[in-house]
Formats: C-alpha cells, structure tokens, sequence
C-alpha cells in the first residue's frame, strides 16, 4: 500500500479510543508478539497466542469448526473463473485459503511429482506461510495473498504462458503470489521508514517490507525442513527460482511501478519483447505478480467494493497510527491524503490498474479480457458513487 486516506473532518480520537479501532496500530516487525484477531478482540493476553519465534513459525488456528470438504471441493471448481470469490473460499475453510486453494494449484501443475515433494511438505509449507498473515488486518492479510495467488494462477494458465513458461517459472510465479506479502504489518513503506527503525535500517530503506517478505520466507525455509519446498531442487534449480522468487516479491514495492511499466511498454509497442529471452521473461513474471497484486479493481463490483472497503479501512488505521506518532496533529502527508473513497479508486485504477492490465491483455491476447470490461466498470461504478 502506497497512500492513507482518511476523513479527518469528523473523527473524534476520544471516542474512537477503544479496542475496535486500536487492535490493528501495533505495528509489527520480524517476530514481534502478535495476537489472533479474536484474543485482542476480547482484551485477552493470552500466552499460548503469543509470539513467532525461530523454531516455532505455527499460529494457533483461530477456531474450532467442522470443515466441510464436499463444499470447498464444489467451489474449488470454479477456481480457473477470474471471479472466483476467496471471501468464500475463507469462510468455508476456517480462514485457511491459503492451503486449500494451494493444494488445488499444486496438484493443477503436478509440481508434487516434478519437484519430488510429500504431501505433507506441501501442506506444512502453505499452512506455515498462511500463519505469517495477520488475520487482523482488513487488507494485507491472508484472504490478500489467497486472491493474488488465484489471480497469478490464472495468468500462468493462460495458453501463451502455459505453453511458454518452465515448470520451474511456474513454479516461482505461485510460491511468489503465497509469500509476497507474509508478516504485512498493514502500513506502507513510508511509514516503516519514518517510525519503524529496526526494518527501515535492516534494508537501508530501501523496499522495506517486499524484503522482509523475502527474508522471512527463505528464513522459515532454513529452520523448517519440513515445510521445505525447495529442499529437493537441484542447486542450479534452487538458484534460479530462487532469484525469480525475490525478483518477483521485490517487483511489488509501489515505488517502482512505473519502471516496470514503462520497460513493459516499450518492448511490447517496439515489437522487441522476445519471450524466450531471459531477461524478458523476467520482466513478464514481474509484470504479472504486479498485475496480481492489484487486481481487485478488475473483479466484479461486489468483490471489487469489499476489497476497496478493506483498503480504505487499513489506510484509516495507518492514518490514526501517525496521529498517534505526531501527538494527535495532522501532519501535511495526512492532510494532502484526505480525499474521498471514490476519488481514492478513480485515481487508483486510471493511474496504475488500467495502464498495465491494458498492457498485460495485449499480451495475452485474449478476446474480451474480462479484467479489462469490469475494470471498466468499476471505474464508472467509483466516477458516479455518491458519499
């Protein structure tokens, strides 16, 4: 996330001081406490919730219910469908996407079979990683990853991609979409580099949280061995994706969008994008974990407007967050940030969806790129929405 909005004109600080909205302005860094949604919900400290350390990367799950398998199998069916609902998918898998529509990709590319890896690796790896997300955080949590992996899933499946990419691309293009945003502590960039110095000075500024993603996740894959997927490949294997793995997560930083873009662009408008280029190939991985990760706008409108509600309500948090650093007084970032909802997704999806989902779909070449139409759709949903 790259901005905050927030309606000041109205807020009350005394009266919005309660758990509800202070349970998301801890801002989290490397294995710092943290809390299921529903322990801080209820004030609790709980000690068996507390803390990810080095030998234990587990959360407890969040609750006990039956999981009916018939039913997520049913809506796994409908998983190649660019709508593909994972709020759905959450609420019938007891909050774990993650692992549910993982195993379905997994065994959709056979990487069980190309990459020699058990069953129960596979599961370790997906329910570890899923456990980095902060369930707590209305945006940048696991449902978030979930989405973007379906989204890149859909992309790689896609017949130019299918027939192009190496199992070991593909391969790094879903492992990417899974730990590209584990242990988000639901604030931008900005802010870490402003108020948070142990992150901001172990990557020297620089794409903060896309390294500490990284980090982490080769991190877990060292101290766990059994949710190690990558233990079996070979080392010139292990190189490569890995590479692709960190090139692809770094990609995501906002900041550098318009690099991607422009080089993207150009190749494709100058007809010298060689896909059996190395360095092309790259490129396009970039370019699809970018379009991945912000592809709520290209969704239908009720999926587009909860996720929409979701980052709004995040950018609120981080908004009290610095008044809470700056003693209540609006800085002037907050102050030039406060614009309305609607504006938010206008500019949003006109400034960075549009251009690189239009580039994305020339590529494809696919007839009436369905991102595309209701992209359309939900800019003119936003143009005339009413606050």
């Amino acid at each position: 996330m790259f901005s905050n909005k927030y309606n000041f004109e109205n807020f009350d600080i005394e009266k919005n001081n309660n758990i509800e909205v202070y349970r998301y302005l801890n801002v989290i860094t490397d294995f710092e406490s943290v809390y299921s949604f529903s322990t801080i919900k209820n004030g609790e400290n709980d000690e068996k919730n507390k803390n990810i350390n080095e030998n234990n990367f587990s959360l407890p799950k969040l609750r006990n219910t039956i999981i009916d398998l018939n039913q997520i199998k049913e809506h796994l069916k409908t998983m190649m469908d660019w709508n593909f609902d994972n709020f759905k998918l959450s609420d019938l898998s007891n909050y774990q996407p993650i692992l549910y529509l993982g195993k379905e990709i997994f065994e959709q590319h056979n990487f069980q079979k190309h990459f020699n890896l058990k069953l129960s690796t596979i599961e370790s790896f997906l329910t570890t990683m899923e456990n980095q997300y902060h369930v707590d955080l209305p945006y940048h949590n696991n449902i978030h990853a979930a989405d973007v992996l379906h989204a890149m899933n859909y992309f790689i499946s896609q017949p130019i991609l299918d027939n192009s990419l190496t199992i070991e691309e593909k391969f790094a293009c879903i492992v990417s979409a899974i730990i590209h945003d584990i242990d988000h502590p639901g604030v931008s960039n900005s802010y870490e580099i402003k108020y948070s110095e142990p992150l901001s000075k172990t990557y020297n500024s620089k794409s903060v949280l896309e390294n500490h993603h990284c980090s982490l996740a080769f991190k877990i894959f060292r101290e766990c061995s059994e949710c190690n997927i990558l233990k079996n490949l070979s080392k010139i294997q292990y190189n490569y994706i890995r590479s692709l793995i960190i090139n692809m997560v770094l990609a995501t930083d906002m900041a550098y969008h318009k690099s991607y873009l422009d080089e993207f662009t150009e190749k494709l408008n100058n007809k010298t994008f060689n896909i059996n280029n190395s360095k092309d190939r790259k490129l396009l991985l970039c370019i699809l974990i970018k379009c991945a990760d912000i592809s709520n706008p290209t969704k239908i409108n009720n999926i587009a407007i909860q996720w929409s509600n979701r980052l709004f309500e995040e950018d609120q948090i981080q908004s009290v967050n610095e008044l809470k650093q700056n003693n209540y007084t609006l800085s002037p970032l907050i102050k030039q940030d406060c614009i309305s909802k609607s504006e938010n997704q206008t500019s949003f999806i006109r400034t960075f969806v549009k251009p690189i989902f239009e580039q994305l779909g020339s590529f494809l070449d696919v007839d009436n790129f369905i991102a595309l139409k209701q992209l359309e759709e939900n800019d003119t949903f936003w143009e005339n929405y009413k606050e």
